[in-house]
């Protein structure tokens, strides 16, 4: 829980002294930057206890040319009311080896959100899709994460690879809070 908090903390710290990294604008090839237009109140952040963050703001920004720029704090994903850092430990748990229940002991959510937020990173095409990112990036060879002895194989193996995704993100200065924020921003699959 005091990681999650540090993680909220922190980043309050960088909205106060107005350094938290500015969005690119989403449409290919605009360079131009976009403009902060005001806040919003994420209302309902909670640690994995369950106790409530209180409302996060969250600043909206605005490309001049083409409208709304999508953003979210490194420390939230998308569509969560839990903090990134503990989705990302249960998530971690439960690609680790650990049942759901076990992945969520200690914490106020329940073995469906974490079978939920797991369907997110065992969705057809997932894996495919973060090793085309990685291939277009071409980042330095990392070796590949320790996998625990009974880590299930398909899901460890794509959540190193949204890690290393991640990181090639960073090196390029584009901001990414938590890798599984790329999964909730990844275009839905097209169904027929």
């Amino acid at each position: 829980m005091a990681a999650e908090r540090a993680a909220v903390k922190g980043y309050l710290d960088e909205l106060k002294r107005g350094t938290l990294p500015r969005p690119r604008c989403p449409v290919e090839g605009c360079a131009r930057r976009p403009q902060r237009r005001g806040f919003r109140d994420r209302e309902d952040v909670r640690d994995s206890s369950g106790d409530p963050l209180g409302p996060v703001p969250v600043p909206r920004y605005r490309c001049t040319e083409h409208g709304g720029v999508p953003w979210h704090p490194g420390c939230l994903l998308p569509y969560v009311r839990t903090v990134a850092v503990a989705v990302e430990e249960a998530v971690e748990g439960y690609a680790g080896g650990k049942s759901a229940a076990q992945a969520t002991a200690g914490s106020a959510f329940d073995e469906r959100c974490v079978r939920r937020w797991v369907s997110r990173l065992a969705a057809p095409g997932v894996e495919a899709w973060v090793e085309i990112g990685l291939d277009a990036l071409r980042p330095d060879p990392a070796a590949l994460g320790e996998r625990p002895a009974r880590a299930r194989p398909g899901l460890w193996r794509t959540l190193d690879a949204l890690r290393r995704l991640a990181a090639a993100l960073r090196e390029r200065n584009i901001a990414v809070g938590s890798p599984l924020s790329l999964l909730w921003s990844r275009p839905a699959p097209l169904t027929a």
